[in-house]
């Protein structure tokens, strides 16, 4: 799914990088189209029209355009890029799309031709990054109702969906925030002097960094250093010859007003002829430096790497880079240090997305504006200091669905969740999105079904501060072979208070799971309800995509429901909930895995803020690492990520004490 980030491109621009078949004016006109530029279904989900589509059996949902048409600004396009073309000519992966034009300077506002649609397919129209708080999704005509769904839908073809047969794919949900992106910190030595081993970053946070030289560095020769220093005609912070680490690390970066993940990247390049002795290791602490976590080690000839970590919920966060290499000619380089709010709500330049019309709305919108002031570009002045906020802390509950076959993972969802969120009602609203059908298959699809109609969520939404018990049904659906076996697990739960009880029911097996106490669900497919078909013509290229809402049975009721989910904010405790999770108790969760030989997850929660400290002791009794040491924290689950690498095998207890309260788990290393 991609997006014009420039003024005047035409279908025959995108011919001339890559096959276009299928349309008026192209290559092979009567083959199977592989490029569509609108998307025409109306709300009952009958199709308008298959204009300009050549083939006869071309999915008439979609619009086919001429090679002379002109993509249009803030609407998007799909395109499939064949690796074996059913053709004489034959474009192979991977192929990069380099689009050229007018660079758009001015809010763009897209007109909606059809208002009845379910979806519209827009685009970012920038050639920058882009925050969705710019797009005026929460206009209302009059009717009390916003006008869109708050949460866009990306096809995103390397996600982490499988059939076994190299097709893949997912849905990635992007949602809209009321506030613009900022950097936490930033640092690409640009307003650095030359020689500098120490600064301060230019996000407007004034964090610092600094530089450590261990006793085995060797700078004495005056052309050895570890500074600031020109490569490649730009300032960045270099390592040569420097014969024994050399660690370059920020100050703690304060994250703990930030709503939201946080995610860091860095650039890292070598020059040179690098042995495998040579190397470049990135860390990150997340507990005030008492501990460090690698993510990844460079080492030898790996020419230039971005380095990028993910979905961190953390109050704070520390980068360290140690470099070592041994030779004159060796250069080890850093640069563009970044840690920002992760892309929960930002597009990429060049991206499309689905966007749906809110179906509790009875307006007719009939535009949307791209705010050309929620640009962002890494490293510009755009980037000012992020404005502190005392909003609620978004509250998400993430669901994972991984089907396998003989063992192995055939298919997967990730595209599933509950947000609750300050604005959402008790029922349908616009914090909430459809179930989009896979583009790839076979696929196993986890959504809500509010029990309203026939429409299953990919996303469901309660309010922010619940006050009363509530039971989401949850549905199953899969096409293909897609496994035999299912593993439901629920790898985040985002600032969900610890007085509240979540619990999962299997309406098939009567098995009921409390989500704060256990990780996941394993469960066999006897009940699937299975999709229909995604027909391909015989002898075409591939599946063409058919995104359309995925429904549950006309004659269904809550009771075919596989799952339900209950919510209790009351924090009633089933029998199976542990017994510490009372409204007034510190609680120990647990560690997973348990035994762990390397990353264990400790999980731990707190009924009010309080000055924690996390300590591990071995079974004598003698302190073996202290993680977490008088650090204060806001109330809520805790996830405290620890490295046991370093532990002897053998049975741990984890003490978790905070304020007054002390509270105690098991872990089991193994070796």
């Amino acid at each position: 799914m991609l997006a014009p980030p420039f003024q005047g491109i035409a279908v025959s621009d995108l011919a001339d990088q890559n096959l276009v078949q299928g349309i008026d004016g192209g290559d092979y006109p009567n083959a199977a189209p592989n490029l569509y530029t609108g998307y025409n279904v109306d709300a009952t989900g009958t199709s308008t029209t298959g204009e300009g589509c050549q083939d006869s059996n071309a999915d008439d949902r979609y619009v086919c355009p001429s090679s002379s048409y002109t993509l249009p600004s803030g609407k998007g396009f799909i395109w499939y890029i064949y690796e074996e073309a059913k053709v004489s000519e034959t474009d192979t992966l991977a192929f990069t799309w380099t689009p050229q034009g007018t660079e758009r300077t001015s809010d763009v506002t897209v007109d909606l031709v059809d208002a009845n649609q379910n979806f519209y397919l827009l685009g970012n129209p920038y050639n920058s990054n882009y925050d969705l708080s710019g797009l005026n999704l929460d206009q209302d005509g009059g009717d009390g109702n916003l006008d869109f769904s708050q949460v866009v839908q990306i096809w995103d073809p390397n996600g982490p969906g499988t059939d076994g047969n190299g097709n893949s794919g997912t849905y990635v949900m992007r949602t809209k925030s009321a506030t613009n992106t900022s950097n936490f910190f930033f640092e690409d030595f640009s307003d650095e002097s030359l020689g500098d081993i120490s600064g301060t970053d230019n996000s407007g946070n004034s964090v610092t960094w600094d530089t450590t030289l261990s006793s085995a560095t060797d700078l004495s020769a005056s052309s050895d250093y570890f500074e600031v220093s020109k490569r490649k005609g730009n300032n960045r912070f270099v390592g040569r010859d420097l014969d024994g680490p050399a660690i370059w690390e920020t100050d703690n970066i304060d994250l703990s007003n930030v709503s939201s993940d946080v995610r860091f990247s860095l650039d890292a390049i070598e020059e040179g002829d690098l042995e495998s002795s040579d190397s470049l290791k990135v860390q990150y602490s997340t507990d005030g430096g008492s501990t460090f976590t690698l993510a990844e080690k460079l080492t030898g000839d790996f020419d230039a790497r971005t380095i990028t970590v993910e979905q961190l919920s953390v109050d704070d966060l520390i980068i360290r880079v140690t470099m070592d290499n041994s030779a004159g000619s060796e250069y080890l380089t850093l640069d563009n240090v970044i840690a920002t709010r992760d892309g929960a709500d930002r597009l990429a330049m060049g991206q499309g997305f689905f966007v749906e019309r809110n179906p509790n709305d009875t307006d007719d919108p009939t535009q949307l504006t791209f705010s050309e002031s929620a640009r962002i570009t890494n490293g510009v002045s755009f980037f000012g200091k992020r404005a502190r906020t005392s909003a609620a802390q978004p509250r998400m509950i993430s669901f994972r669905l991984v089907g396998r076959s003989g063992g192995e993972a055939v298919t997967r969802d990730e595209a599933i969740g509950l947000y609750f969120h300050p604005q959402a009602q008790a029922g349908p609203d616009a914090w909430e999105v459809s179930k989009l059908t896979p583009l790839a298959t076979p696929y196993a699809a986890l959504a809500f079904d509010r029990n309203d109609g026939d429409r299953l969520l990919a996303q469901a939404a309660l309010p922010h501060d619940l006050s009363e018990k509530t039971t989401l049904p949850m549905r199953v659906q899969t096409y293909g072979n897609a496994g035999d076996q299912f593993t439901l697990a629920w790898p985040r739960l985002d600032n969900i208070p610890a007085t509240w009880t979540l619990t999962l029911e299997d309406t098939k097996t009567n098995e009921t799971v409390n989500l704060h106490k256990s990780e996941q669900y394993v469960f066999d497919a006897a009940t699937g309800s299975k999709a229909s078909a995604n027909q391909t013509q015989d002898g075409a290229p591939a599946p063409l995509p058919k995104a359309q809402r995925m429904t549950a049975p006309a004659s269904k009721n809550a009771s075919e429901s596989r799952f339900l989910l209950t919510v209790d904010p009351a924090g009633s405790v089933d029998a199976e909930a542990p017994a510490h999770l009372g409204p007034q108790a510190l609680a120990f969760v647990g560690a997973a895995p348990n035994p762990v030989a390397g990353r264990a997850t400790i999980r731990y929660a707190l009924p009010e803020a309080r000055t924690v400290t996390v300590t591990i002791y071995d079974a004598l009794g003698r302190r073996a690492a202290t993680p977490v040491s008088g650090k204060q924290q806001t109330s809520g689950p805790k996830r405290l990520r620890f490295d046991a690498s370093e532990l002897a095998a053998g049975v741990y207890v984890v003490r978790v004490r905070a304020g007054a309260e002390t509270t105690t788990g098991k872990l089991v290393v193994t070796r």
